[in-house]
């Protein structure tokens, strides 16, 4: 009976445990976690393997989303300096069309 208890739980529970624990590193966003269990051609196995891939994959797109945030930042901070300078511009003009003699205004620099 003993025998049969610790063939069950090494074959197993231990094993279950182990990719439960993994899932649950996953989702708190360990996206380099992996179960650590071999891809044996059984059913634990193959759920094994399965779950290491999309572990793999989504460690993947973190990091492809994690680019794509910073590349969006980058854009963000550049339209800003943009739009400045179009403001600048804007009331440049604005100011050189009020004035009675822009001429003037140049030799006054401004």
């Amino acid at each position: 009976m003993a025998l049969a208890y610790f063939f069950g739980y090494f074959t197993f529970v231990k094993p279950i445990s182990r990719l439960a624990a993994a899932a649950l590193r996953v989702g708190e966003g360990e996206m380099g976690t992996r179960t650590g269990l071999p891809h044996a051609p059984n059913e634990l196995g193959r759920l094994t393997k399965s779950f290491d891939d999309m572990a793999s994959l989504l460690e993947a797109r973190d990091v492809k989303r994690k680019l794509a945030e910073a590349s969006l930042q980058e854009s963000n901070a550049r339209i800003g300096h943009l739009n400045d300078v179009l403001r600048a511009i804007r009331d440049v003009g604005s100011l050189i069309n009020t004035e009675k003699d822009p001429i003037e205004l140049l030799k006054r620099g401004l």
